[in-house]
């Protein structure tokens, strides 16, 4: 199984696609209801229901909370599969830590802690994928 960068950087995407919708999620349940104002005085216009819409929206982010989470665990499953099918052990370490733990080149030449900076993984990354 052979993944290409586009698809090994759409899970980073998802993650983020997935905490703006968890934070909107969170800005609408924080949303107060104003109550409309009872004077007994009928009103024109058509019928406005601002919790039924506030709860709509709500359960369509849901929704797409729990769409894009299992995309996002299908994905990780198609990229686990494909790092594990490569030989070389540091190209699977910087294969998970650039696409599973999000590192960038500078953060994954400090955590492998060798005598190489960053411009030699992402060389070596590169050269993975010109096969």
């Amino acid at each position: 199984m052979r993944l290409t960068k586009k698809e090994l950087s759409q899970y980073r995407i998802l993650g983020r696609e997935i905490k703006y919708l968890e934070e909107s999620l969170r800005r609408l349940e924080g949303q107060e209801i104003r109550s409309s104002q009872l004077t007994g005085m009928p009103r024109g216009g058509g019928i406005s229901d601002p919790v039924g819409n506030l709860a709509a929206q709500m359960v369509d982010i849901k929704a797409q909370i729990v769409h894009r989470k299992t995309l996002s665990i299908a994905l990780r499953g198609r990229i686990e599969h494909f790092i594990n099918e490569i030989d070389d052990p540091e190209a699977r370490i910087l294969l998970r830590m650039k696409h599973i733990d999000n590192l960038n080149w500078i953060q994954i030449a400090d955590r492998l802690g060798s005598e190489y900076d960053e411009r030699h993984y992402i060389y070596k990354y590169n050269k993975l994928f010109k096969k």
